[in-house]
């Protein structure tokens, strides 16, 4: 850092420059993903025209109440008073997260937590601690290292595979609301369904090479056009598709 005078006593003094917030020094990062190379400005006008704005910007809530603020800000002051920007607002579309939320045991006498492999659920459904026995209070908390109610994904796809994974973080829950993550009925009903859909498959193939069957049929053919539309919806595809595979089944006179 300069050297510099203390105001007080007029000694030397080492100026602190790095004072701003880091949501500040953040919040102009986009406009150099765009023009990386430029020594000579955060990013040529010529950039910012034909790419900005960002299409969507994705955060939680605290993004919403604080770096959004001053990414807006600093875009601002770039568009109008120095004209590098070719508009004001930086980004078309916010998108607000919610927390996902990790099922946290906690000791009732000494705060402790602790994590799911040493808790068990005693024959009345009380949840306790393997070591001791103590009966513990069970919240559903936002997931972090101290509280020891973090789940590592890779754990999760190892155990239960990539595509129930993704269709589990996908299924019953809009990406703003908060969810509460459990490997339990959820996870068993997807790779049920998987291993459903699986056979479904199977049998298809086996129909379309048997030349005695009737295929598709004119029952098949009314179903999935009435269904055409639900399967372009993409927010309503996975909560939905469920009684989609059940009809099919049922057209198809399978029992799996």
């Amino acid at each position: 850092m300069p050297c510099t005078l203390n105001y007080s006593c007029g000694g030397p003094a080492d100026r602190e420059t790095d004072t701003l917030d880091t949501f500040v020094d953040s919040s102009w990062y986009y406009l150099r993903f765009l023009d990386p190379s430029n020594s000579d400005e955060i990013c040529s006008r010529a950039c910012a025209c034909n790419h900005l704005p960002v299409d969507i910007y994705v955060g939680g809530i605290e993004h919403a109440i604080r770096h959004l603020f001053y990414a807006r800000f600093i875009a601002h002051f770039l568009h109008s008073e120095m004209g590098l920007l070719p508009r004001r607002e930086p980004f078309s579309r916010f998108l607000p997260v919610g927390l996902v939320l990790g099922q946290t045991f906690r000791s009732p006498t000494t705060g402790q937590f602790f994590p799911f492999c040493e808790v068990e659920k005693d024959s009345s459904g009380t949840i306790r601690a393997k070591a001791t026995g103590e009966v513990l209070v069970e919240t559903w908390e936002k997931m972090s290292k101290s509280k020891l109610n973090g789940v590592d994904p890779a754990d999760v796809v190892a155990r239960h595979g990539l595509e129930v994974t993704r269709v589990t973080m996908l299924s019953n829950f809009g990406p703003h609301a908060a969810r509460r993550w459990s490997e339990g009925e959820i996870l068993r009903g997807v790779k049920s369904w998987q291993i459903r859909l699986w056979k479904l498959i199977g049998h298809l193939i086996e129909f379309s090479n048997n030349p005695s069957i009737l295929w598709p049929s004119p029952d098949l053919v009314d179903f999935l056009a009435t269904n055409e539309q639900f399967v372009h919806d993409h927010s309503r595809i996975i909560n939905q598709v469920l009684p989609f595979i059940h009809g099919f089944l049922r057209l198809c006179k399978l029992d799996l």
